[in-house]
């Protein structure tokens, strides 16, 4: 009995070896190699902030050499840490911020009332915001009774009274900043085409992007330069791509 079970021992043992094939000059396994990795050289859980400032304050703390930032785009940042050759390249992944935006919807028409909130809520102040709320507010209660539009900026016919009548005309395009990047940082102007129907005999108005998303590259160069202010005023050497 005592044999059997030192021979089966044995038969297991001689299967749990690592066999390998030559082929040419290639060495060929059937058997998998697992590394079995020091608690140093696993990944950390990637920590989220929605702010960028809380980004930086945790890159303070746990700063290593090789950290560095990358901006992937108005609403993400992230830190990485450097490829480290002794462990299959691998790159941890420490944080990253991430904005959460509810967006504007343009392209769409809005009722007025719904329209002017949304442009003082969801829009930094410019001098064409403050002069369109201008004129929505005064149009919010009226009637349009006419509407000339020639494709570059439209005159609205409205009936203010019983026997009053009053034009206005809106040019185009209008320059606004939407609230489409992180708050520590300016947000990019951009131009914008406003335009207005008639909709039941009440007035619904749109705004409709102009600049081909050159907006974005504005908002990356914004946050890279703030990050690399307020990584500095920290005393961090750390590298900031975007």
């Amino acid at each position: 009995m005592e044999n059997m079970l030192t021979s089966l021992v044995d038969k297991i043992m001689s299967l749990s070896e690592i066999r390998t094939f030559l082929d040419g000059n290639i060495v060929y396994t059937k058997a998998p190699i697992i590394r079995l990795k020091d608690p140093r050289q696993i990944s950390p859980a990637t920590r989220i902030f929605n702010t960028l400032l809380g980004l930086v304050e945790y890159c303070k703390e746990i700063f290593v050499p090789k950290m560095f930032i990358s901006v992937a785009s108005p609403v993400e940042v992230q830190l990485f840490g450097g490829m480290d050759p002794e462990n299959d390249n691998i790159q941890f992944h420490y944080a990253k911020a991430q904005l959460p935006v509810r967006n504007f919807k343009f392209d769409t028409y809005h009722g007025l009332e719904d329209f002017i909130i949304e442009l003082m809520s969801m829009f930094s102040n410019s001098d064409d915001k403050t002069l369109i709320l201008s004129l929505l507010s005064n149009l919010a209660n009226e009637h349009v009774i006419q509407n000339v539009d020639d494709k570059m900026s439209q005159s609205l016919q409205i009936k203010t009274s019983i026997t009053t009548k009053a034009n206005v005309e809106i040019k185009n395009p209008v320059m606004l900043r939407p609230f489409r990047t992180f708050r520590e940082v300016e947000q990019p102007e951009s131009g914008f085409i406003l335009r207005y129907k008639n909709a039941n005999n009440t007035i619904a108005a749109s705004l409709f992007e102009s600049d081909g998303g050159a907006w974005q590259i504005d908002a990356i160069k914004n946050i890279k330069a703030w990050l690399e202010k307020e990584t500095m005023d920290l005393g961090i050497d750390i590298p900031i791509i975007g």
